[in-house]
């Protein structure tokens, strides 16, 4: 999987960089850059919360070399959704974005 990432195209637009896989770059580049860029400005608007950074979004062909690139922390996903529950989006989107809250699969997790 590493040595067929080293191959992948980057397409960097704003804060979104995309990833693709040679063979599908040209078709989806047309279609996941605007996707990606209206997900991130809707969920922004949605939960009052920028990220800062670029976003880094890897798509694979395969699902195996999807599946090596995720992870998640047990416990994370009940602790996120008692903060949301009680209606502290704020309090959340800080705890992301200080780290204390890690979310399952986000760029700082898969490097």
């Amino acid at each position: 999987m590493m040595d067929s990432l080293d191959k992948f195209e980057t397409i960097r637009d704003g804060d979104v960089v995309m990833q693709f896989s040679p063979d599908e770059a040209a078709v989806m580049r047309e279609y996941a850059v605007p996707f990606a860029k209206e997900a991130l400005e809707t969920l922004s608007k949605q939960w009052d919360f920028k990220p800062t950074g670029p976003i880094l979004i890897e798509m694979f062909p395969k699902h195996d070399d999807f599946a090596v690139r995720t992870m998640g922390l047990p416990g994370h996903d009940r602790r996120a959704r008692r903060l949301l529950r009680h209606g502290r989006r704020a309090r959340f989107a800080e705890g992301a974005a200080a780290g204390r809250i890690q979310l399952a699969g986000d760029a700082a997790g898969t490097s």
